[in-house]
């Protein structure tokens, strides 16, 4: 028992030798972080440029995809503003009709409920604010992006500027749909000839339902 206990490390030692596997342990995890950032880092487009020149090529592209991600929800959101407005002023008018015509109550009755079904709903989902809200983060956005177009050749704080800018628009923005993320990372990566990521590669159905996919993905 006295030379199994004499054999074990002292306590000291002990702990530097857990130390030094953690340390090991957290440079295994760090090479393994790096090595995937530049298998998924456009290399292609990254070869020539300096560190700040890459850095400001990563804002440049996600911000460029916000700009399409938002174009694409204030079109779908304009589009339900617009209908809705017309069927309502549609039934509207049915409604005035057949009340000033003395015709039959069920098909006023019938437009007066569709006409209170589809302010409801304008109401609930206020698809106007929506499409307002989206265009105004399209602006933004495409403010940035004159910005940064405007600088090749920027610092370490204009970089550090352009990101801050990024994280204060997107505490606005409101929780994004995966399917319709990864379509515009695409796109965008195919404007600026770099390969897209596979997982941003969606089959067509799930490109149909890039808008309406509202759960998490």
């Amino acid at each position: 028992m006295n030379e199994a206990f004499k054999e074990q490390p002292a306590p000291f030692e002990k702990r530097r030798e857990d130390r030094g596997f953690f340390v090991e342990e957290w440079k295994q995890r760090e090479v393994l972080r790096e090595s995937r950032a530049a298998i998924d880092a456009p290399r292609t487009k990254a070869w020539g440029m300096t560190e700040l020149e890459f850095e400001r090529w990563k804002i440049e592209f996600s911000v460029g995809k916000s700009m399409r991600y938002h174009s694409y929800r204030r079109q779908f959101w304009e589009r339900f503003d617009q209908r809705t407005r017309i069927l309502v002023l549609i039934g509207g008018t049915a409604v005035f009709a057949a009340i000033i015509g003395n015709k039959s109550p069920f098909w006023s009755e019938t437009a007066a409920v569709g006409v209170a079904v589809l302010a409801a709903f304008d109401i609930v989902l206020d698809f106007g604010g929506k499409t307002r809200r989206h265009h105004d983060l399209f602006r933004n956005f495409c403010s940035l992006a004159k910005e940064i177009a405007a600088n090749p050749r920027p610092t370490d704080v204009e970089i550090g500027q352009w990101r801050a800018q990024c994280l204060e628009l997107g505490m606005d923005q409101p929780g994004q749909i995966g399917w319709l993320d990864k379509r515009c990372s695409a796109e965008e990566a195919v404007a600026r000839e770099v390969e897209p990521k596979s997982n941003w590669l969606l089959p067509g159905w799930k490109l149909a339902l890039s808008q309406w996919a509202v759960w998490s993905t």
